[in-house]
């Protein structure tokens, strides 16, 4: 039952009591006023939300994964239709590369200006340094290395004693370079199977 006082509004929007009969009731009587006002900040609200929810922040790039990720694709074409590379992969930052049956110890320029070239392919500009190979022989800037000198010198190179072991052959190598306007560092081995023994 009502009491003679009369009831204050619900809404919250500070409103003075109501003249409200007993037969009515608050639900029915409402407070229009304020209800609209509660509607329009509710639109606002709902519609200024979106500028105050923190979204999840795009997942940054890992460019040196990106490049090593098209690196392997890239390196796993050098087989081609020679038939002097077998096989080549690249696993983390290790290059193999795998030479057909009864190859010539020349079928590594081959190797050597394929391995230039694919990461030549991808990159602006950078340097690539064979580390085992002699002071003056070992570094190769892109986008031009002196690719006849690579292939000179990694020749020259595994002619060397003991370089060659039951036909595998393993090098280091550096490498920084400039993939999507970012730095890049590698660091790894270069391995030719496959060789023939001198």
């Amino acid at each position: 039952m009502y009491s003679n006082n009369y009831p204050t509004c619900l809404c919250s929007f500070g409103c003075n009591t109501f003249n409200i009969t007993k037969e009515q009731t608050l639900k029915e009587v409402g407070c229009e006023k304020h209800i609209k006002k509660l509607l329009f900040v509710l639109v606002i609200v709902t519609l200024m939300l979106p500028m105050f929810i923190s979204c999840e922040e795009d997942t940054p790039i890992d460019y040196k994964a990106e490049f090593l990720a098209k690196l392997k694709t890239e390196v796993e074409k050098l087989p081609g239709d020679e038939n002097v590379i077998e096989t080549a992969s690249l696993i983390g930052q290790n290059f193999t590369i795998e030479f057909a049956d009864d190859v010539e110890i020349d079928a590594v320029k081959t190797a050597a200006e394929g391995f230039a070239n694919t990461i030549g392919s991808l990159v602006t500009e950078g340097t690539l340094t064979l580390t085992d190979l002699p002071a003056g022989k070992k570094e190769y800037s892109y986008p031009n290395p002196n690719i006849n000198n690579l292939k000179e010198a990694l020749k020259t190179y595994l002619q060397g004693p003991s370089v060659i072991q039951e036909g595998t052959a393993t090098l280091n190598y550096t490498a920084q370079v400039t993939y999507r306007s970012k730095s890049i560092s590698l660091n790894g081995t270069v391995t030719l199977k496959g060789l023939p023994e001198l």
